[in-house]
């Protein structure tokens, strides 16, 4: 929701990047699935396959 309220205070996507401390390709594809679904297509976004937990002793031999 950042994004789109920066995005309406006139910054562009690389400012937004930048304040956010993501990729602006982050930023752009963002903005366009608001343009696209509006809000609720960034509030119901599924996780990629990559959010795994570690356990404690996977965490410690990291």
């Amino acid at each position: 929701m950042h994004t789109v309220k920066l995005r309406g205070l006139t910054k562009n996507n690389k400012e937004i990047a930048e304040i956010l401390d993501v990729h602006y390709k982050v930023v752009n594809r963002w903005i366009s699935i608001f343009l696209n679904q509006r809000m609720q297509g960034l509030v119901n976004r599924p996780k990629g396959e990559n959010h795994k937990n570690m356990t404690f002793e996977d965490e410690a031999s990291f």
